[in-house]
């Protein structure tokens, strides 16, 4: 075995989530063959936190990195991944629920399919819905437009109006979107390298969204592979805090999201019109706190 190139490095971001993280990693390492690695990311958790987390987890044979402040999940999980010298990366949120043989038969198929940039199961939600953050379109200023007024939800089969989530799509079998989450990301270390990695840019939100896209710009395909499922706990941190100032913070880091995406990849090829309506609609919707 090359102790140097591991074949998979999971990459687990923590910020305070000490019990689902420790939930994640012990029911992975029983199985996880000898060639995988498993790196955590602290993301300046409370002292407390850190203090469990250690203690928690070491026992077991993984890697840890500890930030002194709060990086964000682009410039955090870059940092592991530019130390990374696996094959493969797959980049998972501390509240996702998976298991060693879903993410063996997803390693199988992006080997088999060289041309694949990142890679998703099914994700669930706790309620059995799709979390449809793992099957997007690109959130152009008509597919945008169409998922705010809702119109995706009234003619989900039409593609014209369903452009956001592609729910037009066969949700049963596996094919290319255009994006997939960043809570559950398998990709080729050698395609992220390539492309740059995350954009640091963006704090939270939105990064997976830009990677996809540059992704695809260089060919790379995006796929959704629904042969296998997970469970993605989701708002156990997040956009749902239950804290007043957390959430405010979140809030205004998921809107600057959107413009920064606008801004980079679509406001050069529009007119000038449209950029101040859609700017004016980001600032609209934080500010009515559209759900």
């Amino acid at each position: 075995m090359n102790q140097t190139k591991p074949l998979l490095e999971i990459i687990i971001l923590n910020y305070n989530t000490t019990d689902l993280i420790y939930n994640l990693i012990s029911s992975l390492i029983k199985d996880m063959p000898q060639e995988w690695r498993i790196t955590v990311v602290d993301n300046n958790s409370l002292p407390q936190e850190k203090r469990v987390l250690k203690t928690k987890l070491r026992l077991f044979p993984i890697n840890f990195l500890f930030n002194k402040q709060n990086l964000g999940f682009a410039k955090a999980n870059n940092l592991a991944l530019r130390k990374s010298q696996a094959q493969y990366v797959l980049l998972l949120n501390s509240d996702i629920q998976t298991t060693v043989s879903t993410i063996k038969t997803l390693l199988d198929f992006i080997q088999k399919e060289k041309r694949i940039g990142a890679l998703s199961p099914q994700l669930l939600l706790p309620s059995g819905q799709l979390d449809w953050a793992c099957h997007r379109g690109f959130p152009t200023p008509w597919n945008s437009l169409t998922y705010f007024l809702k119109l995706e939800e009234l003619f989900p089969s039409l593609p014209c109006l369903s452009g956001y989530h592609q729910k037009y799509k066969n949700l049963n079998r596996p094919h290319q979107v255009d994006s997939i989450s960043g809570a559950y990301f398998l990709s080729p270390h050698s395609a992220l390298k390539e492309v740059g990695y995350f954009d640091e840019d963006y704090f939270m939100y939105g990064e997976d969204l830009d990677l996809c896209y540059r992704l695809r710009q260089r060919g790379y395909q995006i796929w959704y592979f629904p042969l296998v499922k997970a469970t993605h706990l989701k708002h156990r941190a997040g956009i749902k805090s239950s804290f007043t100032s957390t959430n405010q913070k979140i809030r205004h880091h998921f809107y600057q999201a959107m413009n920064i995406f606008y801004n980079k990849h679509y406001a050069k090829s529009q007119p000038a019109l449209i950029n101040s309506l859609v700017r004016s609609g980001i600032k609209l919707l934080e500010k009515t706190k559209f759900k």
